[in-house]
């Protein structure tokens, strides 16, 4: 239980992260 909270734990940062760079990435083309 604990390795598979810890995986999608994983996971979600890695979305988080993944969404976060695309807006920073985005941001200052359209600016």
């Amino acid at each position: 239980m604990y390795n598979r909270l810890t995986w999608w734990e994983q996971m979600d940062n890695d979305k988080q992260l993944t969404r976060n760079r695309k807006f920073l990435v985005v941001v200052p083309v359209v600016l």
